[in-house]
């Protein structure tokens, strides 16, 4: 690997954020051997900064790959071993970004103040490093954990909403598609948990094609299921149903747990009426 240098390796790490939105985590993860192979650094002086940091972020992206798969504790070891070296680093965006993804994969088993807390750490950490549109994303992830409480009252539904709503203007602004997709995605759920299906099915459509214009195929997957979960609220169970199966064959065929089960919670809520009910069962953990 000694014609590996530098250079060659920052574009491989952007890479990963490329495949990462796409979706091609077979993908991530041969790159991720690939570059991890290319920074052991010299025997003689130990491992330089750059070497350092770049196996610092495939550890960060590994976890991420295992969290998309579904083993959410294996990937939080993962993403503790990456911030704690970035931290050692100085590296602020890469320390939030990853800091962020982490408290996503502590959804289950986790108090919704210790996940809260956690993404305003990430929030502040973001924003004294002035990558705003990082911060925006954590934003938008501590008003959508918001949102899911079932401790969720008004005051803080206003307050989320709120806060969703600044994400979009912020994205707007300055053009940054993955703020917009992803604060469009939580006002849908949002304004569909508060019984506003014509406003939800609104947001889903904008956040839709936006993850379409820019191909981010991992937010296209659980935006189906969204979409589906509205069109079953808004008395379209057929319809509904075909759409949340075919989010589940999407998935599959990529391997994304996180969305199958994202689809098959859409489908179990959907009223069984619908002539698709005794077909093959899509649904179901799948060993990734």
């Amino acid at each position: 690997y000694d014609h590996r240098g530098h250079n060659w390796r920052r574009i491989r790490l952007n890479q990963l954020t490329v495949d990462v939105e796409s979706a091609q985590l077979d993908l991530v993860s041969r790159k991720i051997e690939e570059i991890e192979a290319a920074s052991n650094g010299p025997v003689q002086t130990g491992p330089l900064r750059e070497d350092r940091l770049a196996r610092a972020i495939c550890a960060g992206y590994a976890g991420f790959v295992w969290h998309m798969r579904g083993h959410r504790v294996r990937a939080t070891k993962l993403y503790n071993r990456a911030i704690r070296q970035l931290d050692e680093l100085h590296e602020l965006r890469a320390q939030a970004y990853f800091g962020r993804l982490r408290a996503q994969a502590m959804t289950f088993g986790k108090p919704r103040e210790e996940r809260l807390f956690e993404l305003d750490r990430m929030h502040d950490l973001a924003l004294s490093g002035r990558q705003m549109d990082l911060a925006y994303r954590i934003q938008v992830q501590k008003a959508d954990t918001m949102i899911h409480s079932p401790e969720l009252t008004p005051r803080e539904r206003r307050r989320a909403i709120r806060m969703l709503d600044d994400a979009v203007r912020y994205a707007l602004h300055t053009d940054t598609a993955r703020v917009r997709c992803e604060a469009l995605g939580s006002l849908a759920q949002a304004r569909h948990l508060s019984g506003d299906h014509e406003g939800a099915l609104s947001s889903v459509s904008d956040a839709l094609t936006v993850a379409v214009r820019y191909g981010l195929e991992l937010r296209k997957m659980t935006l189906r299921s969204m979409f589906a979960r509205i069109l079953a609220a808004r008395g379209h169970p057929l319809t509904a149903e075909q759409l949340a199966r075919t989010s589940i064959k999407v998935a599959s065929r990529q391997k994304i747990q996180y969305a199958i089960d994202h689809a098959e919670a859409t489908l179990q809520a959907i009223p069984r009426q619908s002539g698709l009910s005794g077909a093959e069962d899509l649904s179901g953990r799948r060993d990734f």
